[in-house]
């Protein structure tokens, strides 16, 4: 099931960016766009485990989250975001990417040590949104 939220999501953002690219914001994502890459195809291996889950596709994407730890006494610190009104979720785990980079021809960088959250979601409509 975790897959197939995984599989539905990867489908959701195709289809923004294709709703982007066909109406009026195409003009911004283009204006700061200056160079589109080729998809690349990779094998994924993937672990959901709360703030302990990690992918790794191929040799192109390595990502671990990992709960914040405190610099001075090093214990784990337990965060968590409430969203009442969130339409992906109404609650995130905060943590910290414990492994973050990507490594392509011609793009590479690396976000270890930085924020990350976790969450359970699904889209529906927000409590806030006027009845139909």
């Amino acid at each position: 099931m975790k897959v197939l939220r995984i599989l539905l999501l990867l489908v959701g953002l195709a289809f923004l960016v294709v709703l982007v690219v066909e109406n009026d914001p195409a003009a911004i994502f283009a204006s700061v766009t200056s160079k589109f890459l080729e998809p690349v195809y990779a094998p994924f291996e993937m672990k959901i485990d709360g703030l302990h889950s990690r992918v790794r596709a191929g040799s192109y994407l390595d990502m671990e989250i990992s709960p914040i730890e405190n610099p001075v006494t090093g214990a784990r610190e337990q965060l968590q975001l409430q969203k009442p009104t969130g339409f992906t979720s109404t609650w995130a785990d905060l943590g910290m990417t414990r492994k973050f980079s990507i490594s392509l021809p011609e793009v590479s960088f690396d976000h270890s040590g930085k924020y990350a959250e976790y969450s359970e979601f699904g889209y529906v409509e927000p409590a806030y949104a006027p009845a139909r």
